[in-house]
């Protein structure tokens, strides 16, 4: 059986990388650099923790991306609706359990 490769496209310099590549092309992405330092040049001079997050399919690994969180982030502020998004679009995310009530959702 082969396995297949599943790939993906740096949002900062548009290069596909594969899944297991990209955590370390993120590391060393000049245009992603670049971006940071300007960022960190409207804002004071210090330094952001943030996590790195790698979200994936629901046993569909082939479904992933990177995402960058400033350390301070509760899980609440993190965007729902964004996920709820990707989940539905991709249909590879397990379907909440509830619906949603809120009015945005409606």
């Amino acid at each position: 059986m082969t396995r297949q490769t599943s790939k993906g496209t740096c949002t900062f310099c548009q290069r596909e990388l594969s899944k297991a590549s990209m955590t370390r092309h993120l590391e060393s992405c000049e245009q992603r650099a670049a971006i940071h330092a300007e960022a960190g040049s409207h804002q004071k001079a210090q330094k952001t923790r943030a996590f790195h997050l790698v979200v994936e399919g629901y046993r569909l690994p082939m479904y992933w991306m990177h995402l960058e969180v400033p350390a301070g982030t509760t899980l609440a502020t993190l965007d729902v609706k964004f996920f709820e998004v990707v989940y539905y679009l991709a249909n590879c995310f397990a379907p909440p359990r509830k619906a949603c009530q809120r009015s945005e959702c409606k």
